[in-house]
């Protein structure tokens, strides 16, 4: 039982992702200063964290239409 070219390619794939995936998470990083400037630029003030409020959101939502919130 050899490997075959599917079985080379898919751990060819794996192993690619597995190596650029720490490449992507800066990117993360700057998107959230980024939003952070644009609160600040469409405010006028600076993003704080609020005692008396928390907004619970899922990372993914079900559907695009709604928005689920607890």
């Amino acid at each position: 039982m050899g490997l075959t070219r599917r079985d080379v390619l898919m751990a060819g794939c794996v192993g690619s992702a597995a190596l650029a995936s720490p490449l992507f998470s800066p990117g993360r990083a700057r998107a959230q200063d980024e939003t952070m400037e644009l609160v600040e630029r469409l405010t006028g003030q600076r993003a704080t964290v609020s005692d008396r409020l928390h907004l619970v959101m899922p990372a993914v939502f079900p559907t695009g239409y709604t928005v689920p919130m607890d």
